[in-house]
């Protein structure tokens, strides 16, 4: 209380001053029309900023929440695209995928990566395939609780089974690791007939993806007399330079398919 007083005493005259201003400004905008319309357009000026930054943050976080409704919706209508060719009488689904959020990725190394926020407490799991609204991405290589490490496309050790989808002929997918856009399609034999704006497409020879998923398009094509095949340049579907959402594809018979294709493997080791 003794401090108290002593502030108050040493600081009088600050505190008086203060409160006649107080007054003079309360007479002034009362009595004064042209300042009490200056005052009254003032505070509504920074009423309104305000509302305006509370208006745009609630919209922001309305954004967020019907994005990510929007991502499942549309994973729900991959799980139909997926699922149409199968008998409607069959009670099993296939395939089933999982929205994420890229987080963080890389483009322009050798060997690139993806980190996505979903793990082991969404369903995710090694071996899963993942794709974009545009063409396939990469497979699920390493898994935490909360999120999961993608080898996309653009790695030096991806190889995905591919086919011509006009033509049926298969081959495989590799990137050369140096255009981002382009990757090659291997072991198409010289007398298959190839063109600008071909088709490429997921074959679903490993259960990672579903046969017919977009990879991406020829752009050019190349004979080697010497080997029988040609390599073709196809571009990317998928923009991997400005990734945000994919989906990853849980396949509920890829154990019945591994177990199989271990056990010819393991036939043909005798």
């Amino acid at each position: 209380m003794r401090n108290l007083i002593e502030f108050l005493w040493k600081n009088q005259f600050t505190i008086i001053f203060l409160l006649l201003e107080v007054v003079g400004f309360f007479l002034l905008s009362s009595t004064n029309s042209f300042h009490q319309s200056k005052l009254y357009s003032a505070s509504v000026a920074y009423s309104g900023k305000i509302y305006s930054i509370n208006q745009s943050y609630l919209q922001y976080i309305g954004l967020q929440e019907e994005n990510a409704r929007l991502r499942e919706e549309n994973a729900m209508l991959r799980e139909e695209l997926f699922t149409r060719p199968i008998n409607k009488n069959l009670q099993n689904k296939t395939f089933e995928t999982i929205p994420a959020t890229v987080i963080m990725s890389t483009f322009n190394r050798g060997s690139n990566f993806i980190i996505i926020n979903k793990g082991e407490q969404d369903g995710v799991k090694s071996e899963m395939g993942v794709i974009s609204t545009s063409g396939i991405v990469g497979r699920v290589i390493h898994v935490s609780d909360k999120y999961a490490a993608i080898m996309p496309v653009l790695h030096s050790q991806s190889i995905t089974s591919v086919r011509l989808k006009n033509q049926d002929y298969f081959g495989r997918c590799k990137w050369n690791q140096f255009d981002p856009e382009v990757a090659q399609m291997l072991d198409v034999p010289n007398h298959v007939a190839i063109n600008e704006g071909d088709t490429i497409v997921t074959r679903g020879s490993n259960g990672l993806f579903p046969n017919g998923e977009m990879v991406g398009v020829v752009i050019s094509a190349s004979k080697d007399p010497s080997e029988g095949f040609q390599e073709i340049n196809m571009k990317l579907s998928t923009n991997f330079q400005n990734l945000k959402t994919v989906y990853l594809i849980k396949n509920n018979f890829k154990s019945e398919l591994d177990s199989l294709t271990n056990s010819i493997n393991e036939w043909d080791a005798k």
